[in-house]
């Protein structure tokens, strides 16, 4: 890109309306030359990336590794989310066993089963360019520990929903702090418009039912039992 700093200009980006984060969401800038013929130019960005400040969290424990439909699995383990910008292409060296999940510009997850996740208290990942990175694990609470006090609340569905269903509305508490939910690796979608209700887009259903996991914006988990009815035929 040629020195510009002896012209007056303007840079313009392909997408204005990504006020809060301009140089991570565009893939290239136009220089314009102001009160000249001169013809604008566009210069290609190098693409930014980098983990957040705490990039590594514990989603859930005890969950089961979700692209097994498997009904016979018993296998348990945890799901860990890691975050940062420009993150798609990070390389996580996981072990056999585990499961890479989610793969966005911004989000990955993976699952460690517990027969593994206990013998592990970090993981080497390796972003695009620079070097090789190890990050802490977050530790799953023992068996042993005390519940801590739920923070939110969920109000639970008393009877088991058809497997045809397509939304449901929840009820509970900090519904409008929700920021994700997740049915194993899988983001689903949802509004809420008050602290008390949120309107959820469900997944495919079956008996007996799936457990999703609700991240909240101070990036606490909360795990959450949907029942699904069992209509057939005796």
């Amino acid at each position: 890109m040629p020195d510009i700093s002896s012209f007056t200009g303007v840079i313009v980006l392909d997408n204005e309306k990504a006020s809060n984060d301009l140089l991570r969401v565009n893939s290239q800038v136009k220089w314009v030359k102001l009160f000249s013929g001169t013809p604008s130019h566009l210069y290609a960005l190098a693409p930014s990336s980098g983990l957040a400040a705490l990039p590594i969290a514990l989603l859930a424990s005890g969950v089961k590794d979700p692209p097994d439909s498997s009904a016979s699995s018993t296998d348990t383990g945890s799901l860990y989310a890691i975050s940062g910008s420009g993150i798609k292409d990070l390389t996580i060296s996981l072990p056999p066993g585990a499961n890479d999940g989610i793969k966005t510009d911004t989000l990955r997850t993976f699952w460690l089963p517990d027969s593994v996740a206990k013998n592990f208290k970090s993981i080497v990942v390796q972003p695009v360019s620079g070097a090789p990175l190890v990050l802490a694990l977050p530790s799953a609470p023992s068996a042993g520990a005390p519940a801590a006090a739920p923070k939110v609340s969920i109000n639970p569905q008393k009877t088991g929903i058809a497997a045809t269903t397509k939304t449901l509305n929840l009820t509970g508490t900090r519904m409008s702090q929700v920021v994700a939910v997740v049915s194993g690796l899988t983001p689903l979608t949802f509004t809420s418009s008050d602290d008390k209700s949120l309107t959820l887009a469900l997944p495919t259903l079956s008996p007996p039912g799936l457990t999703l996991v609700f991240i909240y914006s101070d990036k606490s988990p909360q795990p959450y039992f949907i029942p699904v009815a069992n209509t057939a035929a005796p």
